[in-house]
């Protein structure tokens, strides 16, 4: 793929802000906003793919490392600041007690290692699925390195096939979400796993029958696209006891199908270049909303008083948390080499 396509990093910016507002007001405004998560993994596996078939892809360790670099400066400052602000500062100044065991998770935060299953939890909760994502993908880029056949024809598709069989035979309602261990087997890892084995067979298909899929007219692969979309904001958003998170395995796909089909309605719509700086953003919304900006603004809302009608706290929510994650993608990048330089000759 040449270049970004701005209707996937305009995918990537819509579905972020509904993780954030789906952490904020939970089941009061969106019923399974968690769903958005999938859209993520399967398009982790798709760019996992593009970066194992480049006609010399790095090695496994090197690709680790260069996410890795990626994903700590913004990782460490949050850690830093919240285990600081929580119980640094306050034993500092004897508001609080030492504990140990609650400074202790700051080790297995601080190396990704938060929800690989060995450790569970951790305080700022969105970052599992950083967690999972770097493990995970790991282990799926070093399969694909080892052998591309095997791991296209028969390995990962038995992980997709028995991994979310038995996610959605375990969990009780038939959902996706679960922070479970069954079968000593950790959920959350499994369904990065299993979400990035299916990317990864997705983008071996939008590669391999490039010219193929070419010849599918426009209008169907827009009416798969425009369909999978409603369905998808439709699961997210009702409220209901019927589970019905195995579809997204479908419904993503041919999603993702339309962003990556450079004459779909969605790139038409999603043609201007706002997009494309927005869905750069939503690393910094995952990161910093959790235990920064959510608690931030709840304490501003309860010191000044001001009571919202929920869609116009909802919209004020949206818009603190977009303007403070360009904040953090402006101004992380200027601090980080200063930090480094205390730590590294």
């Amino acid at each position: 793929m040449k270049g970004k396509l701005n209707s996937i990093e305009a995918f990537r910016f819509i579905f972020m802000l509904m993780i954030c507002i789906w952490h904020y007001q939970s089941e009061n405004f969106l019923a399974y906003g968690y769903i958005c998560v999938e859209f993520f993994f399967i398009l982790s596996g798709i760019l996992l793919f593009f970066s194992a078939n480049k006609e010399k892809p790095v090695g496994t360790f090197e690709y680790a490392l260069r996410r890795i670099r990626r994903f700590a400066p913004d990782c460490l400052l949050v850690v830093a600041f919240h285990y600081s602000r929580k119980m640094v500062f306050p034993v500092i100044f004897g508001k609080k007690d030492l504990d140990l065991i609650w400074l202790l998770k700051a080790l297995p935060e601080s190396l990704f290692l938060q929800n690989s299953g060995i450790y569970t939890g951790g305080l700022n909760y969105p970052m599992w699925y950083v967690s999972v994502m770097l493990l995970g993908g790991t282990i799926i880029y070093a399969i694909l390195q080892y052998d591309r056949k095997l791991a296209i024809t028969i390995l990962l598709p038995i992980i997709v096939l028995i991994g979310y069989t038995y996610m959605f035979n375990t969990n009780p309602n038939g959902r996706i979400e679960s922070f479970d261990v069954n079968g000593g087997i950790y959920v959350p890892m499994l369904r990065g796993v299993c979400g990035m084995s299916l990317g990864v067979l997705l983008g071996y298909i939008l590669k391999t029958y490039k010219s193929k899929l070419e010849h599918i007219r426009t209008w169907v692969i827009d009416f798969l696209g425009i369909m999978s979309l409603f369905l998808f904001c439709l699961f997210a958003f009702m409220p209901s006891k019927e589970s019905f998170d195995r579809y997204l395995l479908i419904i993503i796909p041919f999603l993702l199908l339309a962003c990556f089909t450079e004459r779909s309605v969605f790139n038409k719509i999603f043609k201007a270049s706002i997009w494309s700086y927005l869905g750069s953003c939503s690393w910094q919304m995952l990161v910093y909303h959790g235990v920064i900006i959510i608690p931030l603004y709840m304490d501003t809302m309860r010191n000044t008083h001001l009571h919202l009608s929920q869609g116009l706290d909802i919209l004020l929510f949206c818009l603190i948390c977009v303007v403070l994650s360009m904040a953090f993608k402006a101004l992380v990048p200027k601090i980080t080499p200063m930090l480094s330089r205390l730590f590294l000759k």
